[in-house]
């Protein structure tokens, strides 16, 4: 009888004990631990007028490839807002203009340059250019950019405001930006 009640009483002090060490396992495991230097997705709170580059670079339709790549060398950027009197008709990037030129402007393949390769640099913009234009709000959330960008494959997006005014652009690499800055 005695052994008996030992046991209850063991029993019992061993279930109250792993009863405190669950509960406490548990709040451990919902509790949001964020250790000195870990990221967090804080940064998916960002909206786009927070990471945008707002120093835009535009061209016109009819400008040619030749000048559509010099404006972007002069500016460092990768992409440039095609439009008229600040509506956007349109978006052109590098890659784009790098597959409307002959590879025989290359370097490598110079030895087989001929006349029309030249020409390919006299194409329009108006040719190659990306025509619907895939625009987000300037209050938009990092995280619906995000899904953006993928579902549409898309590299840059030109930032609006409500009336469809062009306040900026964002690329992959600026949303990688305030991923790892975690700004």
């Amino acid at each position: 009888e005695w052994c008996e009640e030992f046991d209850n009483t063991i029993s019992e002090k061993q279930k109250a004990a792993a009863d405190g060490v669950s509960e406490t396992i548990k709040r451990i495991a919902q509790s949001p631990a964020n250790l000195p230097g870990e990221r967090t997705l804080a940064a998916l709170a960002i909206c786009a007028k927070d990471i945008m580059h707002e120093d835009l670079v535009w061209g016109s339709p009819e400008d040619s490839v030749q000048e559509s790549r010099t404006k972007m060398q002069q500016h460092n950027t990768g992409y440039l807002l095609i439009g008229r009197n600040g509506v956007l008709e349109g978006l052109v990037s590098k890659s784009d203009l790098a597959g409307a030129v002959s590879p025989y402007l290359r370097p490598e393949f110079a030895k087989w340059r001929q006349p029309q390769d030249d020409a390919t640099l006299q194409i329009r913009v108006k040719w190659i250019m990306s025509r619907h234009v895939h625009t987000i709000v300037h209050q938009m959330p990092l995280a619906d950019i995000m899904e953006n960008m993928a579902r549409l494959q898309l590299y840059a997006l030109p930032v609006t405001d409500q009336q469809g005014k062009v306040l900026g652009v964002i690329t992959g690499f600026d949303i990688l930006k305030a991923i790892l800055t975690d700004r």
